[in-house]
């Protein structure tokens, strides 16, 4: 079907009737992330989602489950992405929404599906509410963020200074007294902690665990592996 043909279709669809949510009203969802958790639970009520859910009925799939399904992904991609607006670490939000999407195809009943959506809102929400209230700057959360996202590269004190616009001298003085350590002693122990994972992988070797977490080569990795847990990275892997 070429793309003139699908762009008649919708438009035949748009003219049969068929009415989405307006903008606004997702807008408004970013916000209600954001609410006390008790708050919360009085919108998360099936009788108020099954609704919204089965405005898409006969467009989002051929049967009225996965015109759910499919409605619930939507939404995963949606609060997932605030989530991250609202400070959770980008690869957590996501990875979580991948599991979520995952173990949504496991169920097959609607109201299973709508105490699903309950819980991602729930979860999201609580984790919202951990990462703000950290007690950390937001000059430290944001420095905090950027060295997670960066485990697999080289990474340095002034890249990080320069991300959260601070010149690097003054950012790991503040960074140090509100961590206890400094800038580069914390993102060391957070690539030291993954190395810990990723050696009880299997197909990992210690040179290519060294590699993905961006040292410049395995003897300089496993020097600080042995500073940091008093073994060698080939003995831990023992």
């Amino acid at each position: 079907m070429t793309t003139a043909e699908i762009e008649r279709q919708v438009r035949l669809s748009l003219e049969s009737g068929v009415q989405h949510h307006f903008y606004d009203n997702e807008t408004r969802a970013y916000s209600l992330l954001s609410l006390e958790p008790d708050k919360l639970k009085q919108y998360l009520v099936p009788e108020m989602l099954a609704p919204s859910l089965e405005m898409y009925e006969e467009l989002l799939g051929p049967t009225k489950v996965r015109s759910v399904k499919n409605g619930i992904i939507a939404f995963i991609t949606l609060v997932s992405r605030a989530a991250i607006q609202a400070g959770l670490d980008p690869e957590f939000s996501y990875a979580l929404s991948d599991y979520y999407i995952n173990y949504l195809e496991t169920l097959s009943k609607e109201d299973e599906l709508i105490q699903l959506m309950i819980q991602i809102t729930l979860h999201y929400n609580d984790l919202i509410h951990r990462s703000v209230h950290t007690g950390h700057s937001h000059m430290v959360d944001a420095a905090l963020r950027y060295m997670q996202q960066r485990l697999y590269s080289r990474c340095r004190v002034a890249d990080t200074a320069a991300f959260v616009g601070l010149e690097p001298h003054y950012f790991a003085s503040r960074f140090k007294q509100e961590m206890g350590v400094s800038p580069s002693f914390y993102l060391m122990e957070l690539k030291m902690r993954e190395a810990k994972k990723l050696l009880l992988l299997p197909g990992y070797s210690v040179t290519s665990v060294a590699a993905v977490l961006g040292f410049s080569d395995a003897a300089h990795f496993s020097k600080r592996f042995k500073q940091f847990f008093g073994v060698s990275p080939k003995t831990y892997q023992k």
